[in-house]
């Protein structure tokens, strides 16, 4: 009896393991001698639960942090590490874009020249970890 309300409960919830799309994938072209990256994407949330990407890695970066630019208080855009990672609520969507939030890739391996795909690992709080695809490509 017990184990059946179990699997009841459960199957009600529908997305405790988390049930994340990412898509529209990207990072622009660097210059040879450039030691950092910085890979877009959008990750959206249908379900209820929220999540939290709350690291990366990939096999071209000797380090990967979350980031966001954000304007101070004399309007310059500073850069800074999001050490709690990157919420996404349920029901809505984390946009990794130009000017806001990011993924940097620091110490490259080389160049990255646009039409190359760069692997990364995004590691969530409540779903599994994910293995996407980066197309490098201007804007």
């Amino acid at each position: 009896m017990l184990l059946a309300f179990i699997v009841v409960m459960v199957t009600a919830c529908g997305d405790v393991e988390g049930d994340l799309t990412i898509s529209d994938t990207w990072g622009r072209p660097s210059p040879a001698m450039a030691q950092a990256a910085a890979f877009y994407m959008q990750i959206s949330n249908p379900g209820s639960t929220s999540d939290t990407l709350v690291s990366a890695t990939s096999p071209v970066c000797d380090t990967v942090e979350l980031h966001e630019s954000v304007l101070n208080d004399s309007q310059v855009m500073m850069m800074s590490q999001l050490e709690d990672g990157i919420d996404i609520a349920g029901d809505s969507t984390a946009r990794l874009e130009p000017g806001g939030m990011h993924i940097m890739c620091i110490g490259l391996d080389h160049e990255l020249v646009p039409g190359e795909t760069i692997t990364v690992q995004l590691r969530f709080a409540v779903a599994e970890s994910r293995d996407i695809e980066v197309e490098i490509r201007e804007n």
